[in-house]
């Protein structure tokens, strides 16, 4: 976590990269919250080769820890608001880890933005163990017009501190 703090504190002050990136929605956040109160963790606690570590012959067990260390970070943070902004491929993952179906769900009102324009494929919430407001988005590298839309809805309409009370979202996901 530490490593992490001190990676974002080098690159959160920088200017926009080129394109769509996960820093410039990072840079996005902490312009309109602080950047004390940004902080990032990965999906996955490992990468290999520098890519994802799916295809690792030992995934299962990189699976097992990084739920545990995800889950922890959260514990330690206590964050207000989370964003899951990871892509489609590894969405059964995070499903996994926190589900939002069946008796071990830990996701409550799950709701999403259809009738304000945006697809629950793009953009949906959900409360985490009943207190943590979450936003599920794409992964901010998806340059799709749909998961722009919905990266801007989310940050000028949902999140940001002065931006006028958006409609409620809609009842399902």
């Amino acid at each position: 976590m530490a490593k992490q703090q001190a990676h974002l504190a080098r690159h959160l002050p920088g200017s926009q990269d080129k394109g769509a990136s996960y820093f410039n929605l990072l840079r996005s956040l902490a312009s309109d919250h602080g950047y004390d109160g940004v902080a990032w963790a990965n999906l996955f606690g490992f990468a290999w080769n520098g890519k994802s570590p799916m295809r690792l012959p030992n995934f299962p067990l990189l699976l097992d820890i990084s739920e545990r260390l995800l889950k922890a970070q959260i514990e330690i943070l206590k964050p207000d608001t989370i964003i899951f902004a990871n892509g489609a491929s590894s969405a059964r993952f995070r499903r996994k880890y926190f589900p939002h179906t069946g008796e071990h769900s830990v996701c409550t009102n799950l709701a999403d933005y259809r009738e304000q324009g945006i697809a629950n494929d793009q953009l949906w919430q959900f409360h985490l163990n009943g207190a943590i407001q979450c936003y599920r988005i794409q992964h901010p590298s998806s340059i799709s017009a749909a998961s722009r839309e919905a990266r801007h809805f989310l940050l000028k309409q949902v999140l940001r501190k002065d931006a006028v009370e958006c409609p409620p979202p809609n009842g399902s996901v």
